[in-house]
């Protein structure tokens, strides 16, 4: 990673689980760089607050996109982490390779794969909720339905192991918490895994298909009761009250992701992977607030390797987004890239360079990637990205790099 023209940082499974994170938003605050503001990702200042109106840091799960269809924005608690054999925080534009909401860097996830030796991993935490130094803020007490101080419970089960040619993994999560603002609760329970297939005639491929699902129900206020009782929702917490500014959610998310890897005898690397990501949001309070989407996604990939010390990246994507809601309405979506991207290697120097042609269409309707070339239009958007880095002592690196970014409008933000 010294060699790459950008600043990339690795988080490694151990430091998640010896400070206790429980969800992909705790994890990426612990790199330089990265801030984190009510569910929105910022790296180095570059994304600016933008809530409910999609993300400006790209999320990948083995190396496809992973934002929600309704919203593009990343569904932090619903990533299986637990599976993770590492987080990857990419600091820089990488739309080239990445494509729309890569303006401000990637935060980039790859499931473990099976060892030789079996594992077996359980992991069980608690926390409590102190009382907090106000005290006309605790709302927990004699007088109250919670008695004693609020906590948070979550057990973590996992479970890998490769036989001759098939191996798998699978991991299930439980988390409750019932937070330190009064009906904030969270419950979620998830079960993910991977099935592996490594033919013993064809030691080139490996095929695999893995899942996610996740139950959630969260509970969220945005008015808070009066300056004494900020803990506390305006109305109260009991939603029979029709005062109450307490809303309850209920969610579903589930991701399949088959694919296919495999190196020819010219030693080039193919790649294949698809995606078919759900997600139902049901607001229990409110009916006319429930949303979902489902995205389809593929991805094609070529890697090669020339014997001058140069690699060639280059694929094909594309992504079928389909959305209903009772707020916003229904709504469909498409979006197709070819990339391509050149390394080389000249010992202590290395130089890449890329583009993109990205077409994008909302409703069958054009115009949202159209790019104007003197007097001609057209239909897809050129970025370009170019690096440079050089080693001028061991340990000490000089980079630089210039990237473009893209994002094209989510249909939450578009309709709403």
């Amino acid at each position: 990673i010294e060699e790459i023209p950008i600043s990339l940082e690795r988080i490694k499974p151990r430091l998640i689980e010896n400070k206790g994170i429980v969800n992909l938003e705790q994890a990426v605050e612990q790199t330089p760089g990265v801030f984190m503001m009510d569910g929105q990702a910022s790296i180095r200042g570059g994304s600016g607050f933008a809530y409910g109106v999609g993300s400006r840091v790209m999320m990948l799960w083995n190396g496809l996109p992973l934002l929600s269809g309704y919203a593009g924005d990343a569904q932090w608690n619903a990533i299986p982490i637990e599976q993770a054999s590492q987080v990857e925080v990419i600091k820089g534009a990488s739309s080239v390779l990445y494509g729309s909401g890569a303006l401000n860097g990637v935060i980039a996830l790859s499931e473990k794969e099976p060892g030789l030796v079996p594992e077996t991993k359980i992991r069980v935490q608690a926390g409590i909720y102190d009382a907090p130094k106000r005290k006309s803020m605790k709302w927990w007490g004699k007088d109250s339905v919670q008695r004693f101080n609020p906590m948070n419970q979550q057990i973590e089960i996992f479970r890998s192991q490769m036989f001759k040619s098939t191996g798998y993994t699978l991991s299930t999560v439980l988390f409750n918490d019932k937070g330190y603002r009064q009906g904030e609760e969270e419950t979620r329970g998830r079960i993910s895994g991977t099935l592996y297939f490594r033919p013993v005639k064809i030691e080139k491929l490996k095929a695999g298909i893995s899942f996610n699902y996740q139950y959630h129900k969260t509970g969220n206020f945005l008015i808070w009761q009066h300056a004494d009782q900020g803990y506390s929702p305006s109305g109260g917490a009991d939603t029979t009250n029709p005062a109450s500014t307490v809303t309850y959610n209920l969610s579903h998310r589930l991701f399949v992701d088959p694919y296919l890897k495999y190196i020819d005898k010219f030693k080039n690397k193919h790649t294949l992977k698809a995606r078919t990501y759900l997600t139902i949001n049901n607001n229990i309070s409110n009916s006319q607030q429930s949303n979902g989407a489902v995205v389809y996604s593929a991805d094609s990939g070529l890697q090669h390797n020339f014997k001058g010390g140069g690699t060639l990246i280059s694929g094909v994507f594309y992504a079928y987004n389909t959305v209903f809601s009772n707020l916003f309405g229904d709504h469909e979506s498409n979006n197709a890239a070819v990339y391509c991207q050149y390394d080389q290697d000249f010992g202590k120097f290395d130089l890449t360079a890329g583009m993109r042609a990205e077409y994008f269409n909302m409703d069958n309707k054009q115009g949202d990637s159209d790019f104007k070339l003197g007097d001609a239009t057209l239909p897809f958007y050129p970025v370009f990205r170019a690096g440079a880095h050089y080693e001028i002592q061991k340990f000490t690196h000089l980079r630089a790099s210039f990237g473009q970014g893209i994002r094209y409008p989510s249909v939450g933000e578009r309709f709403t």
